[in-house]
């Protein structure tokens, strides 16, 4: 729960405690997570237009101009998980083909010069990006965004990208520490805004710095889902 606490004092959710969640998913592996959504903010509405076609999450055409080494060690850190099919949002469905994967390791070899192996999964339900021969190179790119306690996860023996397609997310937080708590270096506000009112003005107004851009990119990549349910609306991270 620290992380949530984290980030209600610094103004980003509602300070109340978040409700705890059960899945058990296949092999009656039971986990428990808790779902966090922030305020909604229109400096997010151009993440839902650039990550969004129908109300369901896609891979843009142009996240190469996007994928930055923060947002690649984040996206790395975050091992998204399929949801409950019926029961989820149309929001927190997303479509990962192979052609996706295929664009994602075009960007990888051109940007940061990282060979990768793709394992898809059908009906668009995503697949991992293995990265082959080169995880030195991405070491040297990531490393240096990652506390020194999860540097042992650029040795383990197999690194690799995860895009957890889902026909629809039950919720984000699950039990693993890995998982929206990155513990990757981010930068907040250290100023206590728990008790702060946002006005339509500070919301309409408020500027995304390019650490939190770059951090959102990666969080969306993972299983991090935005919601806006009109165009008149604001957005907010699921």
């Amino acid at each position: 729960m620290w992380f949530h606490l984290f980030l209600a004092k610094r103004g980003y959710c509602n300070l109340n405690k978040p409700r705890l969640s059960k899945i058990i998913t296949k092999g009656n592996i039971v986990l428990f997570g808790y779902c966090i959504s922030s305020y909604s903010f229109s400096s997010l509405n151009w993440l839902f237009e650039m990550f969004y076609k129908d109300n369901i999450k896609i891979i843009p055409r142009n996240l190469d101009n996007f994928l930055t080494p923060l947002a690649l060690v984040i996206w790395f850190l975050n091992e998204g998980h399929p949801g409950l099919g019926k029961k989820a949002k149309l929001t927190t469905k997303f479509h990962v083909s192979r052609e996706d994967l295929k664009y994602l390791s075009i960007i990888l070899q051109n940007k940061y010069n990282i060979d990768t192996v793709i394992k898809s999964k059908s009906r668009n339900l995503g697949g991992t990006l293995y990265i082959k021969n080169s995880s030195s190179t991405f070491s040297k790119i990531v490393k240096s965004h990652m506390l020194p306690s999860l540097h042992y996860k650029l040795n383990e023996h197999s690194v690799k990208l995860s895009l957890p397609g889902t026909s629809g997310h039950f919720f984000s937080l699950l039990s693993s520490p890995k998982l929206r708590v990155y513990s990757a270096k981010r930068e907040f506000s250290t100023k206590d805004l728990s008790n702060v009112k946002y006005t339509t003005k500070y919301k309409t107004e408020f500027v995304l710095s390019s650490v939190q851009k770059e951090a959102l990119i990666g969080i969306i990549l993972g299983d991090g889902f935005l919601e806006r349910n009109k165009l008149s609306h604001n957005t907010r991270l699921l």
